[in-house]
């Protein structure tokens, strides 16, 4: 294949990142450049208990019988050296015939079910996405008329797969978010609450019009290069780190993080901000850290109390937040508990877990924590 042809190729590819439904014809043009009989992208989750239990599968394919297609996934753990195969390094390719003999191969149960059939003979397989028990592969497969797997051919599946990764990611490929948000596009629009659709360290995937109006002003929350920040030095490094938080796999840490967040503004103005972790499953895990959803609103009233604004921003819990709040306020322990109604033992435990959530070391290091946030006076009862 020269240049010309794998730069169209891969054009075809990318073009797959922002239109997903032009999967099958680019497969199909991988198809028809290498004389196969179909090739297939699938999405595989190995439960456990596998092989007893096959996996699950989602898969684009070009046209093909979907009653052989479906006929597939229970013979998946007879499939003779299909873990090596399974197993194989990140872009390279793995054949079929590369790792059993053909005459052997021939006397396979799979082979007799699911090969001899259709008229086909062999397959390559090639890793896009490997992590754990999650794994993307393209198979290239051929018709019984069509000679063994070449150098050559491993060479173009190669240099294609990087790209097919990179454009798996980008189009969520098993991930509905993107898909999620051209649904509700028109919707979030019309919402008069911001809404910022975010990854990792704050980047700024989408956001509604009002959002738009919100970093035009520039005043609890700005964006540069794509990054949202949060105007004030005090609230910047708990802002990033509630949405990456929410961003990461395991949603379990986010605890209270993010969950109602008061970002002051350049002119007095006060921004309460609430981050929602969206995408959460198994499936999503194959494309690592996932989207978050960030609901911004200004109005007056939507001032959470002191405590809930602490934890937020902290994530301490609610009990922590409330000593962490009292210490501030130059209250001597004793009280504190007293007031909380536990003893001095279970107050020294609540204390040494907000000192070591917050890297505070005493009491007058953690009052200063507290209040350089320069949260709205408006402490709970």
């Amino acid at each position: 294949m020269n240049n010309a042809s794998l730069g169209i190729l891969i054009g075809k590819i990318y073009d797959c990142a922002v239109d997903p439904d032009l999967w099958e014809a680019t497969l199909s043009a991988i198809r028809d450049e290498l004389q196969l009989a179909f090739v297939s992208m699938n999405y595989m989750h190995f439960p456990p208990s596998y092989p007893e239990t096959p996996p699950e599968m989602t898969t684009f394919i070009t046209p093909w019988d979907q009653e052989w297609i479906a006929a597939l996934q229970p013979l998946v753990s007879i499939i003779p050296e299909f873990d090596a195969m399974r197993n194989g390094a990140l872009d390279e390719p793995v054949s079929q015939l590369g790792l059993v003999d053909e005459a052997e191969f021939r006397k396979s149960e799979f082979c007799r079910k699911w090969v001899e059939p259709q008229g086909l003979r062999d397959t390559c397989n090639i890793n896009v996405i490997k992590r754990d028990r999650q794994v993307a592969i393209m198979s290239a497969v051929t018709y019984d008329s069509r000679e063994m797997f070449s150098q050559a051919d491993f060479e173009l599946i190669g240099n294609l797969t990087p790209h097919l990764r990179r454009a798996m990611l980008i189009s969520d490929i098993v991930d509905e978010t993107r898909s999620w948000v051209q649904l509700y596009k028109s919707l979030l629009d019309k919402m008069s609450v911001v809404i910022f659709l975010v990854s990792q360290d704050g980047k700024l995937e989408y956001h509604n019009a009002a959002g738009e109006a919100m970093l035009s002003n520039g005043s609890c929350i700005g964006a540069i290069q794509g990054r949202l920040f949060a105007q004030s030095p005090a609230q910047k490094d708990a802002f990033v780190s509630s949405i990456n938080r929410a961003c990461s796999e395991d949603v379990d840490t986010l605890g209270s993080w993010g969950n109602g967040m008061a970002l002051p503004g350049k002119d007095g103005q006060i921004a309460i901000a609430y981050v929602l972790p969206l995408g959460r499953s198994e499936r999503r895990r194959a494309l690592g850290p996932g989207l978050a959803a960030l609901f911004v609103t200004t109005e007056p009233g939507a001032i959470p109390p002191s405590l809930e604004v602490l934890s937020a921003l902290s994530g301490l819990t609610s009990t922590e937040a409330r000593i962490a709040l009292a210490i501030a306020d130059g209250q001597p322990t004793n009280r504190v508990a007293t007031e909380a109604g536990i003893s001095m033992h279970t107050l020294r435990k609540h204390l040494a877990n907000v000192y070591e959530k917050t890297g505070m070391r005493s009491q007058s290091s953690l009052a200063a924590f507290v209040n350089r946030f320069a949260m709205p006076v408006r402490h709970p009862h």
